[in-house]
Parts: C-alpha cells; structure tokens; sequence
C-alpha cells in the first residue's frame, strides 16, 4: 500500500486514464482495494493489466469492481495473482458485460468448473470476430 499512498497525488485530478498496467508489484488484496478505491466508480480505462501480484482472493474481488466500472475496456489482463476459485469466479462474471474486450489474459488462474461455465457464458455472448 505504500507505494500506492505516494502514488495517490496522481491520480487526484488527473485526466482520464487510459492505460493502466499493474505488472509484479507485489500488491496485497488490501493494495488493490485501494486501486479500485483510486480508480473511483467509473474509469476511462482501455487498457488494464494485473498480473504478477499474487493478492489472492480478495485482490481479485476488487480487480473485478474495477473491470466493472471500465465500460471501454479492450485489452485485459489478470494472471499470476493467486487468486483461488471464490476469486476467480468473481472475475469471470465481471468479465460478462465487456462487449468491447478484443484481448484477453487469463493464464495461471484457478477458475475451476464454476468459473469456466462463467468465462464460457461470457465468450458465448460476444461475437467471435471481436476477439483477437
């Protein structure tokens, strides 16, 4: 959390943020609630990247509300964070609404039956071209 308390002046006042890419920082599950907190209720963001954090559970849970709250989202990715079943099935659903989405990384995750049935819903719903 430390680095994103210094980082905080940044994201005050700022204009919209496009890309955003979070890669082996270490983040905690509380780091990345403060993110999502940073990031406010609706971004501008195209671009997101979260891998190599290792925030587990809850780290996932708050990468999803910033999922949710980027509308325009066309590349994501969310790998290496050692999130388990409860986490990743989170992630998967809020992965549903993202029509625009053309790239998409999701390797070294425990999804388990529950979120592949989410991640397979969601992949049903968007038109095959779409995805690079």
């Amino acid at each position: 959390q430390k680095g994103l308390d210094a980082l905080a002046p940044l994201f005050a006042g700022r204009a919209p943020l496009k890309v955003l890419k979070t890669c082996n920082n270490g983040m905690s599950a509380a780091a990345a609630a403060q993110l999502k907190d940073l990031l406010g209720d609706a971004t501008s963001l195209e671009t997101f990247h979260y891998f190599n954090n290792m925030s587990g559970d809850g780290g996932a849970e708050a990468v999803a509300k910033i999922v949710e709250a980027s509308p325009k989202l066309v590349d994501v990715r969310f790998s290496g964070t050692r999130a388990g079943r409860p986490g990743s099935l989170v992630f998967a659903k809020a992965l549903k609404p993202r029509s625009l989405l053309r790239r998409v990384d999701l390797v070294d995750n425990t999804f388990g039956a529950e979120g592949g049935a989410a991640l397979g819903a969601w992949l049903a719903d968007v038109e095959a071209p779409l995805l690079e």
